[in-house]
């Protein structure tokens, strides 16, 4: 289910359905996610299999994010707590942006082959063209 609000991406609220997400808190769920997450669950939310996947958790997770990130729900499991670091609204961020990328990824992974290895190229040379802009400002300065 997805509701149209104009804003940058959805993502799933238990019990509520799917609710618009803020680009400011998804931006702030980003830097916060890059600083205290991305190194054990990927960055951009890819994980590199050693770890849960946490865009492809079911809701339960995503209803107790604040309880397994603040509360040391899944301690035992090997996740460290934040609750002497993150407040519950930087958590709650942090849940947003993940959510999102969740939903980007359950996208991607509709969207025909085709039009996959199409935006692949695309990903690659706009990459290209990046590291040559760069290298290029580099030599420059």
């Amino acid at each position: 289910m997805r509701a149209d609000t104009g804003e940058r991406g959805w993502r799933y609220a238990a019990g509520s359905g799917v609710i618009a997400a803020d680009p400011a808190v998804l931006d702030r769920g980003a830097a916060l996610y890059a600083s205290y997450c991305a190194f054990c669950h990927g960055v951009g939310v890819v994980s590199g299999g050693t770890v849960p996947d946490l865009r492809r958790l079911p809701a339960v997770f995503y209803d107790s994010f604040d309880a397994i990130v603040r509360g040391g729900l899944m301690e035992k499991a090997g996740m460290p707590r934040f609750d002497d670091a993150l407040a519950a609204d930087e958590v709650e961020a942090i849940r947003a942006y993940v959510i999102d990328k969740a939903h980007q990824d359950r996208e991607l992974r509709a969207t025909p082959a085709w039009q996959r290895e199409l935006l692949e190229v695309w990903y690659e040379m706009k990459s290209w063209l990046i590291a040559r802009l760069m290298a290029a400002s580099s030599h420059s300065a």
